[in-house]
């Protein structure tokens, strides 16, 4: 990654085409990711992706600068290969949503018993 962080940060001045487009495979190879990931870094906005003629790019521009917030952070680049995350955060929000259903069943049904008493 050292060789395209290099050819990546060459000032334009040196043949880099600042405007220049980048393939989903070239930004994918660039930070050990899968495609997956591209498609999560899209959807969080952290490297937004381009579609000309329904092909995937990515502007040179954004990938640095995702570049600049990875190392800023200094966090590990998570590879989401799969959705266990988001599958795992459902999972947690069905098992509580069926948690506040019964027990609002339970008021509900103690709201109905205290009006019939009156």
């Amino acid at each position: 990654m050292t060789d395209n962080v290099k050819e990546l940060t060459r000032p334009a001045s040196e043949g880099q085409d600042q405007g220049r487009l980048m393939s989903a495979d070239e930004v994918r190879v660039f930070f050990g990711v899968t495609d997956k990931t591209l498609h999560v870094w899209d959807r969080v906005g952290l490297l937004p992706r381009v579609r000309i003629d329904g092909v995937v790019r990515y502007r040179r521009e954004d990938v640095e600068r995702a570049l600049q917030i990875m190392a800023k952070e200094n966090k590990p680049k998570f590879d989401f290969n799969d959705y266990s995350v988001i599958i795992f955060i459902s999972n947690v929000v069905a098992v509580v949503t069926v948690i506040l259903l019964k027990l609002l069943a339970k008021v509900i049904s103690t709201i109905i018993e205290e009006m019939s008493r009156l």
